[in-house]
């Protein structure tokens, strides 16, 4: 299987388990993921009324860009990069975009 459409596929898996698992214990709110295969955009987001309080929020957001996965984002107790390496890919395929360029040179991951 090519590496990008592997990677769509791991990715899209990712945020399906997510949600499932989220659904279980989470207050009234949507529990969604968001997939843009064109751009290769996928994020994890959670809105809703809590009282009289609207929440809204972006968890995870995770980029394909040159055939790495990039994660951009992570406001969730997973390791998500974890979840990756598991399924294979490996270190260098894989960019933490939250951390500073000159930052993940300490990182074992690539560095953009």
């Amino acid at each position: 299987m090519d590496k990008l459409l592997k990677y769509r596929e791991l990715v899209v898996d990712f945020m399906k388990d997510k949600v499932r698992q989220d659904m279980e214990g989470l207050p009234p709110f949507e529990t969604t993921y968001v997939t843009d295969t064109v751009n290769d955009r996928y994020l994890y987001m959670h809105y809703g009324w809590s009282g009289r309080e609207y929440n809204y929020g972006i968890y995870i957001h995770i980029d394909i860009i040159g055939e790495k996965i990039w994660l951009q984002r992570n406001y969730t107790e997973d390791e998500v990069v974890d979840k990756f390496i598991e399924a294979g890919v490996p270190h260098e395929d894989i960019v933490l975009g939250f951390v500073a360029p000159y930052m993940r040179e300490a990182t074992p991951f690539a560095k953009g």
